[in-house]
């Protein structure tokens, strides 16, 4: 859940390692920059531990619903999107696993 580590999805170039489609949105849940051995967000969740991991997932979700639609064109949807990746999280559903 919010402090295992297996429950990691970590796919790169928007596909699941286990070579399936990720479908969703892989833009928002595995972007390519985001790719290596350990994910950035795995690393995260590890140092804060469960309930500061969450608090985290919380600012991440304020933080994209206020910026969505400030950056022009069809961003909002993406910015909507990471919010939901985050909120996801909070709730223990690791959308890099779906």
């Amino acid at each position: 859940m919010y402090g295992d580590s297996s429950s990691a999805g970590g796919a790169c170039a928007g596909g699941r390692r286990d070579g399936g489609d990720m479908g969703r949105h892989s833009e928002v849940v595995n972007p390519d920059h985001y790719c290596g051995t350990v994910e950035c967000i795995d690393a995260i969740r590890a140092a804060l531990g469960p309930d500061k991991f969450i608090s985290y997932c919380q600012g991440q979700v304020l933080k994209y619903i206020w910026r969505a639609g400030k950056k022009g064109d069809d961003n909002w949807l993406t910015d909507l999107q990471k919010a939901e990746f985050y909120l996801d999280m909070m709730l223990g559903k690791d959308p890099r696993s779906e």
